[in-house]
């Protein structure tokens, strides 16, 4: 949960550069056609980082989720398992049980006469 909450800090600190750093560009206007070029391809640069780092952010996040899900499975089978164990114990011993009664009326019935 703690990586959950530091990733999510992280890409909300990533969002915010990136949200700052366009807007810082746009408030300074390009004086000549090469500037505005350069601007231009800044941007296209800083996007397609920007975007890398998202889908790298996504592709860690689908993994973490990926690797909860397994083990989740895992204990699933792993609790069904031990459900199965103690049903079969439980049975087994209710067996016991319904032996030892028939014993005891038996002796009581013996007692009696």
């Amino acid at each position: 949960m703690k990586k959950i909450i530091k990733l999510a800090s992280i890409s909300v600190t990533g969002l915010l550069l990136a949200v700052s750093s366009q807007v810082y560009a746009q408030q300074q206007p390009a004086s000549s056609l090469s500037e505005l070029l350069s601007n231009v391809e800044q941007d296209r640069v800083t996007q397609t980082q920007e975007y890398r780092e998202r889908e790298q952010r996504f592709q860690q996040q689908a993994n973490q989720q990926q690797q909860v899900l397994d083990e989740t499975k895992t204990r699933i089978e792993q609790e069904n398992t031990l459900n199965t164990q103690l049903t079969e114990t439980f049975d087994a011993n209710q067996l016991v049980i319904a032996e030892r009664r028939e014993a005891l009326r038996t002796a009581r019935a013996d007692l009696n006469e």
